[in-house]
């Protein structure tokens, strides 16, 4: 969802909300050894709002057919919250509160949205459509919570027993329904 205001024929803010999901499995990499070995599965939810700047490389107004058509650059500044999951043996864990390498680390974190698009104007009207590619830079290298996870850690997790097993054990009785 976004709102953007045109300032003039060549610029723009744009105010952006997102949710996204991203997603991996160590099983599917055909190029590492240690991920294969590894084989952990990620998921993470992710919600961001943020902010860019426009630049159209053409004028452009819409509902103004002599400018209608308008490529553009932008880049921007945005808030991210995001929560990494990992699964072991069909169920998902959060995997911030096991700490699976060994230290704690920020759920929230600021991205640096950028790229290039193109719009263009449906008649009169103003009603724009328009294409976009985009990437993010962020400021955490734990999206995915696995980059330095060792073998070690999964056998804590999987036989419940270690520092992961008992954490693993603890978020499972914090989640389970209680019976009355």
């Amino acid at each position: 969802m976004f709102f953007r205001y045109h300032m003039n024929k060549r610029h723009a803010l744009r105010f952006f909300g997102n949710i996204m999901v991203i997603n991996g499995e160590d099983a599917n990499s055909n190029t590492e050894e240690g991920q294969l070995t590894r084989s952990v599965p990620f998921r993470n939810q992710m919600t961001e709002l943020g902010v860019t700047y426009q630049f159209n490389l053409l004028p452009f107004i819409g509902g103004v057919p002599r400018y209608a058509f308008g490529p553009y650059l932008f880049a921007g500044a945005a808030y991210l919250a995001h929560n990494p999951e990992g699964e072991l043996f069909d169920t998902w864990y959060e995997l911030e509160p096991l700490q699976t390498e060994g230290v704690g680390y920020n759920t929230n974190t600021f991205a640096i949205p950028y790229g290039i698009g193109i719009n263009y104007s449906l008649g009169r009207s103003l009603i724009n459509i328009g294409v976009e590619l985009s990437h993010r830079f962020t400021f955490t290298g734990r999206l995915d919570d696995v980059r330095d996870i060792h073998s070690e850690a999964l056998t804590e997790l999987a036989s419940g027993s270690g520092r992961l097993g008992g954490a693993v054990k603890r978020q499972l009785i914090l989640s389970a329904p209680s019976v009355l």
